[in-house]
C-alpha cells in the first residue's frame, strides 16, 4: 500500500476525496515506462535499478504519481534472497582488528591484508561484506500486470493507505450469493477485525467494521489487517462502503466513499487467506482432539437481523459446536455477546477469551463473568487443545465446571 508521503487526496469540508489515478494517455505512458524498466532489469540489483529509474520519474511531470506506481510495482516484485554475509563480515572484522596490532602504512594496504586473510580480491571486499543489504537484492520476477492494471492497483493502494486512519467502515454488501458472503465474513474473522454484522433487505449484509482509530492498542497492526481486507471485499460484485477517516495532516474526521464502480482489483488469495499459525493449528487439531473434526462455521442469524460469525466449529458426529474467539480488540463485542448468551439467544455457542484482555482495566468486570467459565475458556493467541476439549465436553454434557 502507499505510504503517507505518497497519498494523494483532498479534504473538502467533512468529505475526503482520494485523487484516483485515471488511465489517461500520460499516466498510461508513465506506468508503461516503469513496467518496462523493471522487466528489463531481471537479474540486476535493486539499488542499481532504483538509481536508473530515477531518470524516468524525474523526467515526468507527475513525480508523485510515478513514485506511487513504482512503490506498488516493486512491492509486487520478487527479489531473490541474497546469501547471508554475516559470517564474512565477522571474519573481516576479526582480521581487521588483528591487523591493527601492527598498523600498515595506508588504508589500501590494510584492506589488501584483510582481503588476503579472507581469500578475496581487495576490490571485491566491500561488495562481498555487504552483499546481503536490501539494495543488493537481485530482481527475480516482475508481476505480469499491464499499465491499466498497475494504475488500478495503485488506486487500491491509495484506498488502503487512507484506511490506516479509519475509525469505522460501514459496508453494504449487496451480493446475495452465500458463498461470497461466508468467505468475506471468514476473512474478517481470520484477520481478527472487530465487526458487527446484520442482514440487509434483499439478502445482502450490513457490516460495521471498527478501524484502527477505534481500538485500544496495537493500532498499526490492526490497521494493516483492515487494509488487507479491502482487496477481499473488492472480490464481491456489488458493494459500497463509507469510511470515517482522519487523514494525514488533517485535524478532523472526514468521510470517504468507496464502491465496486471504482474498479479496485480484488485478490482471491487475500479473500481465502489463512494465517500460517492458524492453518497449522487446525491441521494438528484432530490428532489432539480424538473424535472431533474442524468444520466450516455457519453464521448464526439472530432475531432482529443481527448475525454472529463463529471463528470455527467442531463436529463429533452429533452435530457441530460453534466457537467464537474474542481477542484483545474485541472488548465491546464480548460485552454484547455475554448479554446475548445471558438472554438465551445463543444456547450452543462456546466462547474463547484472550488473556490479553485481562490487562485492560475496562475488561476486568467481564473477565469475572461466570459465563466465561461455564461456556468458554481462556486462551493466549490460539486456544490450547486441552482447554478447547474441556469446553466441548461441557457443551456436549451440559455441565459447568466445579
Amino acid at each position: 500500500m502507499l505510504t503517507r508521503n505518497l497519498l494523494r487526496f483532498a479534504v473538502r469540508g467533512d468529505r475526503l476525496d482520494p485523487r484516483w489515478l485515471k488511465p489517461t494517455s500520460a499516466v498510461l505512458g508513465l506506468a508503461g515506462e516503469i513496467l518496462d524498466h523493471w522487466r528489463s532489469g531481471i537479474g540486476r540489483m535493486r539499488g542499481e535499478l532504483d538509481e536508473t529509474e530515477s531518470a524516468i520519474l524525474h523526467g515526468s511531470r507527475q513525480l508523485l504519481v510515478g513514485r506511487g506506481l513504482s512503490k506498488v510495482l516493486t512491492d509486487g516484485c520478487d527479489f531473490g534472497d541474497p546469501a547471508s554475509a554475516e559470517m564474512l563480515r565477522s571474519r573481516a572484522l576479526r582480521a581487521s582488528f588483528a591487523a591493527l596490532a601492527a598498523p600498515l602504512v595506508s588504508a589500501e594496504a590494510h584492506r589488501t591484508a584483510v582481503a588476503a586473510v579472507l581469500g578475496v580480491e581487495p576490490a571485491a571486499l566491500a561488495d562481498a561484506m555487504y552483499a546481503d543489504l536490501p539494495d543488493r537484492a537481485v530482481l527475480a520476477q516482475v508481476p505480469g500486470w499491464d499499465a491499466g492494471q498497475l494504475i488500478a492497483r495503485c488506486n487500491l493502494a491509495l484506498a488502503q493507505g487512507l484506511l490506516l486512519g479509519a475509525r469505522e467502515v460501514r459496508v453494504h454488501l449487496r451480493d446475495r450469493e452465500r458463498g461470497i458472503q461466508r468467505r468475506l465474513l471468514r476473512a474478517l474473522a481470520r484477520r481478527r477485525l472487530v465487526a458487527e454484522v446484520a442482514s440487509a433487505d434483499g439478502g445482502g449484509l450490513y457490516l460495521t467494521v471498527s478501524g484502527p482509530a477505534a481500538v485500544l492498542d496495537q493500532r498499526s497492526a490492526y490497521g494493516m489487517q483492515l487494509a488487507l481486507w479491502l482487496p477481499a471485499l473488492a472480490c464481491a460484485r456489488s458493494w459500497s462502503a463509507t469510511a470515517a477517516v482522519i487523514p494525514p495532516r488533517a485535524q478532523h474526521e472526514t468521510t470517504m466513499e468507496l464502491d465496486a464502480a471504482l474498479g479496485l482489483p480484488g485478490d482471491l488469495a487475500l479473500l481465502d487467506w489463512v494465517p500460517t499459525e492458524l492453518r497449522q493449528w487446525l491441521e494438528q487439531l484432530p490428532a489432539k482432539l480424538p473424535g472431533w473434526q474442524p468444520v466450516d462455521a455457519e453464521p448464526i442469524l439472530l432475531t432482529g437481523g443481527a448475525v454472529v460469525l463463529p471463528d470455527l466449529a467442531m463436529d463429533d458426529g452429533q452435530g457441530a459446536v460453534a466457537i467464537e474467539l474474542f481477542h484483545r480488540w474485541h472488548l465491546a463485542q464480548l460485552h454484547v455477546r455475554l448479554q446475548q448468551m445471558r438472554d438465551g439467544l445463543l444456547p450452543g455457542l462456546i466462547i474463547g477469551v484472550d488473556r490479553g484482555l485481562q490487562r485492560l482495566a475496562e475488561a476486568r468486570p467481564l473477565m469475572d463473568d461466570p459465563l466465561i467459565g461455564e461456556r468458554g475458556f481462556l486462551f493466549s493467541d490460539l486456544p490450547s487443545p486441552r482447554a478447547l476439549a474441556e469446553a466441548l465436553k461441557r457443551a456436549r454434557n451440559g455441565t459447568t465446571p466445579a
